[in-house]
């Protein structure tokens, strides 16, 4: 690792530290002690096989799309770099970090153009299926009010744009 490298990430952790510091000074340990204790064991057992199984199937559908590309990485690898990707999007205070380093260790041996192009897809498949959840959800809403109205709006917006990228991008451009 260059000394660029290591400052960098020194100061991102730094960044890191200070933001955690920050959000941790006025918190309240006895509610957060009772809070933990007064859920049951077995609902974090629970919690936590539900969320691994959410990420080991975020991870298969990355996959997908790098099979697809013509680039057969064994599933272990891609479950692997997904995991790295999720640390530093949770260490560092970014949300790309982590896309950032699942195409540079991957990219380093398979080529970066296809797997930037794997986690862009990726991304857009994410955002694209929220806004459209997140859309439904507020269309089916009973209440109304103006900041719903563009929220609504908004949603919509969002999933109609990243559905018509994703027919562009499966259709191709000719280019």
């Amino acid at each position: 690792m260059s000394a660029r490298s290591r400052w960098w990430l020194g100061a991102q952790a730094a960044v890191t530290g200070g933001l955690l510091t920050l959000l941790a000074r006025n918190l309240d340990l006895n509610a957060l002690r009772a809070l933990f204790a007064g859920v049951p064991l077995w609902f974090y057992l629970v919690s936590l096989v539900v969320v691994l199984a959410g990420q080991v199937a975020y991870a298969w559908r990355w996959r997908l799309l790098l099979v697809g590309a013509g680039m057969p990485i064994p599933f272990a690898t891609v479950v692997r770099q997904y995991f790295v990707g999720i640390f530093v999007n949770n260490f560092l205070p970014s949300t790309v970090g982590g896309d950032v380093a699942k195409v540079y260790y991957l990219g380093h041996h398979h080529g970066y153009r296809t797997v930037t192009a794997s986690v862009a897809i990726d991304r857009l498949l994410g955002v694209g299926l929220l806004a459209l959840l997140a859309a439904a959800a507020l269309w089916m809403s009973p209440i109304e009010a103006p900041l719903l109205t563009a929220a609504q709006i908004a949603c919509s917006g969002v999933a109609v744009l990243a559905m018509t990228l994703l027919i562009v991008m499966g259709m191709g451009t000719g280019g």
